[in-house]
């Protein structure tokens, strides 16, 4: 079976900007800081009170959870959790029942992470 894209072929390279499209708020352009970016999720729960509206990102080189602060115009790096687990984390959920976070980790015997409060 091979998948068959019936929409015109497009050069994005050769499409700049469209009237149409707000720019970025913030990009990781590649190489720098050591933090290409993984699965994403802002926080919504109420277990972590202090976190409410961070966006935490998974870090694939960097091996550690990004916490962010956005406000709309800027984003802020306010946190590195879990650099000592040395974890290539993939992907990043809430769940919606529990306001825990849940990190798939990128590994042969990869275990899925729940974070709990202290």
């Amino acid at each position: 079976m091979r998948a068959v894209s019936t929409a015109p072929a497009t050069r994005l390279a050769t499409r700049r900007r469209s009237p149409d499209t707000v720019a970025p708020v913030h990009i990781w352009a590649c190489g720098t800081d050591r933090f290409p970016p993984a699965g994403a999720s802002f926080y919504d729960g109420d277990t972590f009170p202090g976190w409410q509206g961070a966006l935490f990102v998974g870090n694939l080189a960097g091996q550690y959870l990004g916490r962010f602060g956005v406000d709309g115009r800027s984003i802020e790096q306010r946190g590195r959790l879990l650099a000592d687990k040395a974890w290539r984390i993939r992907a990043v959920a809430v769940a919606p029942d529990t306001g825990r976070l849940y990190l798939a980790v990128d590994a042969p015997d990869a275990p899925v992470v729940r974070l709990v409060p202290r």
